[in-house]
């Protein structure tokens, strides 16, 4: 312990009494969790360091002493105590964090322990700072940032969607480095041959690379927290299927919640784990049939790649690893913009997910667009989602056609009880399609899709409207302007 001591180490706690350790370290400013295998590490070897043996055979030859498991774990409960009673910090966080001053920190993630400094004025690389960034096992280094990025360049590897597509990838980019939510969920779609896990493994790269890149759909909501624990982005990959209960987790993590676990499964003690990550989706052919999830999402369809167009794997990362340095460059700079202008931002009606949208509107002219065109972009983004997800809900869309067809009869609005409904609905749709599992089969359960699927419907002009009366249950739908 003494040998930790030594080094002038600084140990605080976060917001949740986990403890940490800053520590010079051979010129190198390091940050860990004390009780993390790899500060383990670094106490046996400044122990080993500090007190030299004798090599066996008579020779004068030294080499480190070795700490006992015993005194080690003597040590690290001794300055996890030091560290309970240290100052109270931000949450640690993997990648980026925000400084004393309102500055945000990047962590480059090479062995020399770098950070880029972000301001209102600019951004620099230094050596090493005394922040709440932890480095996870996984965490790949970032290039070194370089001035002199272009929109062209970011437009080469990340464009092939259409305009509005890149300039929301590109605010998406800039969100994944600020490190404070909520975060829109990127979702790519695109068929066969689009490159979809491409542009992600590119995604990735760019802000959050990882050895583990990208990675299936989790089993579970733990394996979930656990793998936003790990990194910055939580990249999946070749999804055929969400269940909506992960498609609820994806949400939670986006936004920004707290999941409950327990310490070891042999005792009662929980602790809380916060996360709110970037969250970046590839391959679900349904995914805004979800209206919840679909409404967090920026949704981006890929075009097939023509064969004419496509190049060896191997030349385009080379291409991509030499502009690395200028498209992270490039993406500090809107960020530097986005600091200083996001206070001043003024937009109209705000859509959902406006923390994310102040934050992309604030980086636009760093890319050359203007605030009002990024909102645009936003719009038409959200249009196109609330529709996919009236198309891919069976309800929804019976509902809506049900609508139309009396406002076109001047009908006017339908009213009754959810089971009378349900029978309505149920004629407008082919027999195979009511015997699919996602057609409700009860009263009870349609009141629940309704419930998902209002708010999709109501930005298309429709309403649905449910209310208790004399003991039933009512619902009235309607067109409206």
């Amino acid at each position: 312990m003494e040998a930790v001591l030594d080094t002038g180490a600084v140990f605080w706690r976060d917001a949740t009494d986990r403890a940490f350790c800053t520590i010079q370290v051979d010129n190198r400013t390091m940050r860990f969790a004390v009780r993390s295998d790899a500060f383990k590490r670094v106490v046996r070897y400044l122990y080993g360091k500090k007190n030299m043996v004798a090599t066996r055979g008579g020779k004068s030859a030294l080499r480190p002493a070795a700490a006992s498991d015993a005194a080690l774990r003597e040590s690290v409960n001794a300055l996890d105590a030091i560290a309970i009673m240290g100052e109270r910090r931000a949450n640690a966080r993997p990648r980026s964090c925000f400084g004393q001053g309102g500055e945000v920190w990047l962590d480059l993630g090479d062995e020399s322990w770098r950070a880029v400094r972000i301001t209102r004025d600019g951004w620099m690389v230094v050596d090493g700072a005394d922040v709440p960034l932890i480095r996870p096992a996984g965490v790949l280094a970032l290039p070194t940032p370089e001035e002199g990025g272009t929109v062209e360049d970011l437009r080469q590897f990340f464009g092939r969607g259409g305009e509005d597509a890149f300039m929301l990838m590109a605010g998406w980019l800039v969100a994944a480095l600020y490190p404070r939510g909520p975060y829109p969920v990127l979702a790519l779609d695109g068929e066969q041959g689009s490159g979809k896990t491409t542009l992600c493994r590119m995604i990735r790269a760019l802000v959050d690379p990882n050895e583990a890149d990208v990675a299936p759909i989790p089993r579970d909501e733990r394996d979930a927290v656990i793998a936003c624990s790990n990194g910055t982005v939580l990249a999946l990959d070749n999804i055929s299927a969400i269940t909506p209960e992960m498609a609820d987790v994806l949400c939670r993590i986006a936004t920004g919640a707290g999941f409950r676990t327990r310490r070891l499964y042999a005792d009662n003690d929980e602790f809380i784990v916060r996360v709110c990550n970037p969250v970046l989706l590839n391959g679900i052919p349904a995914l805004l049939a979800r209206g919840d999830l679909a409404d967090r999402a920026l949704a981006i369809t890929l075009p097939k790649m023509p064969d004419a167009q496509r190049a060896p794997e191997a030349a385009l990362w080379r291409d991509f690893e030499a502009a690395r340095p200028r498209l992270l460059g490039l993406l500090l700079t809107a960020l530097s913009q986005a600091l200083r202008d996001l206070d001043a931002i003024q937009l109209g009606a705000l859509p959902r997910m406006a923390d994310f949208a102040r934050l992309a509107c604030a980086a636009a002219p760093a890319f050359g667009w203007t605030a009002e065109a990024m909102l645009d972009a936003l719009d038409r983004n959200r249009a196109t989602a609330v529709q996919a997800v009236i198309d891919g809900d069976q309800v929804a869309s019976a509902v809506a056609s049900l609508a139309h067809e009396r406002a076109e009869k001047r009908l006017g609005p339908w009213e009754g009880t959810p089971s009378d409904l349900l029978l309505s609905l149920a004629a407008r749709i082919p027999d195979d399609r009511r015997r699919e599992r996602d057609w409700p089969k009860d009263a009870t359960r349609l009141s629940q899709a309704l419930r998902r699927c209002a708010p999709a419907l109501r930005r298309t002009g429709v309403s649905v409207e449910q209310w208790r009366e004399s003991h039933a249950r009512k619902v009235r739908i309607a067109r409206v302007q």
